[in-house]
């Protein structure tokens, strides 16, 4: 396995972003084509196919750039060289050996890497979300053969244990259909500064607690949490502390919140099944599966992405 050069690099700016790294002589950094602002002298670019002809086209198909950019160092002083991505966002840095090695990604969140990293664009949470014992049990809770509508990553990242709960973090409920799927895997191990996943049991539609900001279609709005807790009590709230690799599943149209992180990062991946109907009229995609990809799903995943 090829060593990664270490780096050394600055984050600039708020919610737009600049990332400047500084390299020593014979240093490089890898990025994503087009993120690019500004670089020194004596720095030089080279442009090439991540993996070889076939992972550059595997970036292609996948909306990805068809080529990846070098920036090295050839001169005998520290440059710089600086990226930004094309939209407001942080800019979150990962040390790979705090992650055994490896670490994924959304599509298109890629900045970019210390050169010897190695980038690839295969979705193993994809495929798990497409395979048979998930389908199955996404299919059997839901009664009839479902639609994968949502398949995301989440970053959480720590505030002062001070700050105000915002969005997802305060208690809501999906308003996509009276009737879903969501799973969460934990990537990190999640305790209770990590911003854990919590849960109202019952407060699905139908449900005990069902009369706590009552579920309808398209409502939106965040739910105090006095309203919760006088209702289901502290006892009716669960909460999902669990080590990396745990898998949850539940009906979020019931009560829920969570990432309000105080000291440790909170990074996991989700997707959300829902009837065909809900998909049709209150949904939208954030992923597009091509012919060949559909031709080689079996007929539940075909049907669940087509």
């Amino acid at each position: 396995m090829t060593m990664a050069d270490v780096i050394d690099y600055q984050i600039f700016g708020d919610d737009l972003q600049l990332l400047e790294v500084e390299l020593d002589q014979g240093e490089g950094v890898r990025a994503e084509a087009g993120t690019m602002t500004y670089m020194e002298d004596g720095i030089e670019m080279q442009t090439g196919m991540q993996g070889g002809l076939f992972s550059g086209f595997k970036r292609m198909v996948t909306g990805e750039s068809f080529f990846i950019t070098t920036f090295l160092n050839k001169d005998q002083r520290k440059r710089h060289v600086a990226f930004a991505a094309p939209y407001p966002g942080k800019i979150v840095a990962f040390d790979l050996d705090q992650f055994n090695g490896q670490v994924l990604c959304q599509k298109d969140s890629f900045l970019c890497a210390a050169r010897g990293t190695e980038i690839d664009v295969t979705s193993p949470w994809f495929t798990c979300c497409l395979s048979d014992r998930l389908l199955d049990v996404a299919n059997t809770y839901l009664g009839m053969w479902s639609k994968l509508e949502y398949v995301d990553l989440w970053y959480s990242q720590p505030v002062p244990a001070d700050s105000e709960r915002v969005q997802s973090q305060r208690w809501h409920r999906d308003f996509d259909d009276r009737h879903l799927l969501k799973a969460f895997l934990y990537l990190v191990d999640v305790d209770e500064t990590a911003g854990p996943f919590e849960y109202v049991p019952g407060s699905q539609p139908h449900g005990r607690y069902d009369s706590i900001w009552h579920w309808s279609p398209l409502r939106t709005g965040r739910i105090p949490d006095e309203d919760v807790r006088r209702h289901a009590g502290s006892d009716g709230v669960k909460t999902f502390t669990a080590p990396r690799g745990s898998l949850i599943l539940c009906n979020t149209s019931g009560l829920h919140r969570g990432g309000f992180s105080t000291a440790n990062p909170r990074i996991l991946a989700t997707a959300t099944y829902c009837s065909p109907a809900s998909l049709r009229a209150l949904s939208r995609r954030n992923f597009v599966a091509t012919p060949d990809a559909l031709a080689a799903m079996s007929a539940p995943a075909r049907y669940a992405v087509d």
